[in-house]
């Protein structure tokens, strides 16, 4: 899902200009930047400022919008599905991560078990 360069500002709690900034200093990547209205990716957007950014419908003060008017707004709707899917992955990387450091520290374990008790049954 892409959206505005301004609605991606206040989508990350930061003015136009320091998003501006910060194309050059944190690498945001757009699309069809070489025209007048480049788009960012949310999940350009959640790569550099993490899953913490906020939806369009929680920064918009003039027209807040309820989980039940997303049938009206497809696109709300279509941001926060991607924003979520890219939740989940991270969170699933970080699951997995810590999953394979506790298996070599179980392997570790086992593997000093081994070597300083013989007789010790392991399952």
């Amino acid at each position: 899902m892409e959206v505005s360069i301004s609605t991606a500002a206040k989508m990350v709690g930061v003015e136009r200009s320091t998003f501006y900034r910060h194309i050059d200093t944190k690498g945001i990547n757009l699309i069809d930047a070489d025209t007048k209205r480049p788009k960012v990716a949310v999940t350009e957007l959640i790569r550099v400022y993490g899953t913490s950014i906020r939806m369009p419908d929680q920064i918009d003060d003039k027209k807040k919008l309820s989980r039940d008017t997303y049938a009206d707004n497809p696109l709300e709707l279509k941001i926060e599905v991607q924003t979520l899917k890219e939740k989940l992955k991270l969170t699933e990387e970080i699951r997995m991560a810590e999953k394979r450091g506790f298996e070599a520290q179980i392997h570790l374990l086992k593997s000093f078990l081994a070597t300083t008790a013989p007789g010790l049954q392991l399952a």
